[in-house]
């Protein structure tokens, strides 16, 4: 097929040809969580079940989106009350819908839409800014536990064929330094957190470092926002029909699916095997708790010292399944 071909087939699909007619971040539902946590899963095959919304795919990936904003480093904190002069614009247009680009708009299948949704692992130390200043935009955060997000992260690393130890040391360090987290909302912690950054010296501890790095704020502060919302990977695999009641009195009658669609697999299920892994007998303990018998056992130790000092142990800790259950509806 010619380049121009291409091109002309590219303009006219439903990932360029489309019209958001919503303007307000009251038509925009915000996805977030760390990676490997489900959320393209949640954002594109649960709650846009039935292509209700347009859909915006990591707007502030910087490593591959065009629109992403310059200087904005990777779970970047926000206080509430900050002004945000060189990044607001730019963050204003995210939620507004106000950006295009092939990457942002690879997963939309919606020619005209009145309402958005926004999946972006990068947001969730944004969350407090975002409600700050967009009270009637809907939040949701999903949670897994970040013992299975590191053996996810640890698995797709396994079938690189480069060494992946450098940027995962640089994008944790990156976030140590440049977050705001550390001179913000972990300034008490903050000789803790860099004592346990030492001693982190495997890509699983890292990763559970990262993930506290990136999920602790929204956790303390969950409950600041009646349009926010917080899901537990676990529950929705083990008990979807009461997750899925759960996520419909907080978004509205027919907003979710029948839970019997779940068992497709999202389009970012690199190890190809949770399709299959859900249709299976006891599929749960596969998809919740792999990581008991691959992660040696001083590894989890050292990720729920590191739990214990983020304060997030009550959320998680050696089971695979989470301790604190969302607040019910």
């Amino acid at each position: 097929m010619s380049r121009a071909v291409k091109a002309v087939r590219y303009r006219s699909s439903r990932q360029f040809a489309y019209l958001d007619l919503g303007r307000t971040s009251a038509s925009t539902l915000l996805v977030t969580g760390t990676v490997r946590s489900g959320t393209t899963w949640l954002a594109e095959q649960v709650l846009n079940h039935d292509n209700r919304y347009r859909m915006i795919f990591e707007p502030l990936n910087k490593w591959r989106s065009p629109v992403a904003i310059p200087g904005l480093t990777w779970a970047k904190y926000l206080a509430p009350d900050d002004d945000a002069v060189e990044w607001r614009a730019a963050l204003e247009a995210v939620v507004t819908g106000r950006i295009r680009s092939a990457w942002t708009d690879r997963a939309n299948e919606r020619r005209i839409s009145r309402r958005r949704i926004i999946k972006c692992v990068s947001a969730t130390n944004l969350l407090p800014w975002f409600w700050q200043r967009h009270p009637d935009m809907r939040t949701i955060h999903i949670v897994r536990h970040p013992f299975a997000v590191a053996d996810s992260v640890c698995r797709l690393i396994d079938k690189s064929e480069q060494s992946p130890w450098p940027r995962q040391v640089a994008d944790v360090d990156d976030v140590l330094a440049h977050a705001g987290l550390l001179d913000g909302p972990l300034l008490s912690q903050r000789d803790s957190i860099l004592d346990l950054r030492q001693q982190c010296n495997s890509s699983f501890t890292l990763m559970v470092l990262r993930w506290c790095l990136e999920n602790v704020v929204a956790l303390r502060e969950q409950w600041r926002s009646p349009n926010h919302h917080v899901l537990h990977y676990e529950d929705l695999v083990r008990g979807p029909a009461a997750e899925l009641r759960r996520l419909e009195h907080a978004l509205g009658p027919g907003s979710v699916p029948d839970p019997s669609t779940l068992a497709r697999p999202s389009r970012t299920d690199f190890h190809k095997r949770v399709g299959t892994t859900r249709s299976q007998p006891g599929h749960e303990q596969e998809l919740i708790a792999r990581w008991e018998a691959s992660i040696p056992l001083a590894e989890q130790q050292l990720g729920l010292s590191i739990l214990e000092t983020f304060g997030l142990d009550h959320v998680y800790g050696a089971d695979p399944l989470p301790k604190a259950a969302p607040v019910p509806p």
